[in-house]
């Protein structure tokens, strides 16, 4: 587990959610109560959740002295950890909600009609959770409030990224802790097929496939809608990358051995840039913007798709110079010129 938290934070949740499906799995199957043995497993499960993290951290620590560096502020990383009790308590609250009702934008799994059948879901997890729950207490009742305890738990688990970071750090990226509620939905449905009256039982799985069956086209449709907006998206940008190169070469004096600088490079605009409005729901990354001009891989972009890799100069030199700050930006007339053999390009 301190592995994989190690390659992406973001698997914690897909830790914790495992284990705590396994948890309630032995508390439900368990015949007897038996407090010593419980506490013992309870206690193992939550040394092997704590425990990994703290390696992750550990290691973490260890290594970031040994090489003498520190953390980036990337993704709030650098602050990893550094919140009050009361802004956990806070992200608790945010977790449940957005498990019940997710809110659009970036961290919504659930965009256009599957917002519809999130909510059915929903119901199903709470109507099997129930059901699991009274099973148990017919035949035990403290075994049956164990299970109560830990099921309650799943919507924290399966969105325990937002205990773990703040809001606007999360994306889609690193939200596929909520697989796990198809796993634990999918587990009581094979334990309602052992019961003795396999009839309703069958017609309640058999639903409840059908309607994941349901989920699953729709998540087909939105893939391949996400991915047709990426074919838009690239061809977009090699035609803005095109012209640029075009205008770069078509400059008086330029030869290939030219240096090229570029001025403002993450601050491209240009309002005849087409927008599809057809595509404004697609709010995931990296499908949620509606251009990739100021990519930040915009230079590798434009190198190996249209084949242009220029020797660049740094900006800092030329982007004080008088003429320079009288140049207009691009792509208006004047914005690209020919300063001390330097082509200079101003975004």
């Amino acid at each position: 587990m301190a592995c994989s938290i190690g390659i992406y934070q973001a698997n914690l949740p897909v830790c914790v959610s495992l284990i705590l499906i396994h948890m309630i799995k032995t508390v439900a199957e368990r015949q007897n109560f038996n407090g010593k043995n419980l506490l013992m497993y309870y206690f193992v499960c939550a040394t092997a959740c704590i425990g990994s993290l703290v390696v992750y951290l550990g290691l973490n620590k260890i290594f970031l002295w040994i090489k003498d560096i520190r953390l980036t502020d990337y993704q709030e990383i650098g602050a990893y950890g550094q919140t009050s009790f009361g802004g956990y308590l806070a992200r608790i609250r945010f977790a449940y909600k957005e498990f019940f009702m997710p809110q659009d934008g970036i961290r919504n799994m659930y965009p256009f009609s599957l917002g519809k059948i999130h909510d059915v879901i929903v119901a199903v997890y709470m109507l099997l959770t129930i059901y699991l729950i009274f099973k148990k207490m017919k035949k035990n009742l403290a075994l049956g409030i164990q299970v109560f305890v830990l099921a309650i738990l799943i919507p924290l688990a399966v969105n325990f990224i937002y205990f773990m970071c703040s809001v606007s750090t999360i994306h889609s990226l690193m939200m596929y802790g909520q697989v796990f509620i198809y796993v634990y939905i999918i587990w009581i449905l094979s334990d309602m097929m052992k019961e003795k009256n396999i009839r309703m039982c069958g017609c309640i799985v058999n639903a409840t496939v059908i309607m994941l069956f349901v989920l699953c086209l729709g998540y087909c449709r939105f893939d391949n809608i996400c991915y047709l907006k990426a074919e838009y998206l690239q061809e977009q940008t090699k035609g803005y990358y095109s012209t640029l190169i075009t205008q770069i070469k078509g400059v008086e004096g330029y030869t290939d051995e030219a240096k090229v600088v570029f001025i403002n490079e993450f601050e491209k605009e240009d309002k005849t840039l087409s927008d599809i409005p057809q595509f404004d729901e697609i709010q995931i990354l990296p499908y949620d913007t509606r251009n990739w001009i100021n990519d930040y891989a915009w230079r590798t972009t434009m190198k190996m798709w249209c084949g242009f890799d220029p020797e660049t100069v740094d900006s800092s030199i030329y982007g004080q110079l008088p003429e320079v700050v009288e140049m207009p930006s691009y792509p208006d007339a004047g914005s690209i010129k020919m300063v001390d053999g330097v082509v200079v390009v101003k975004f």
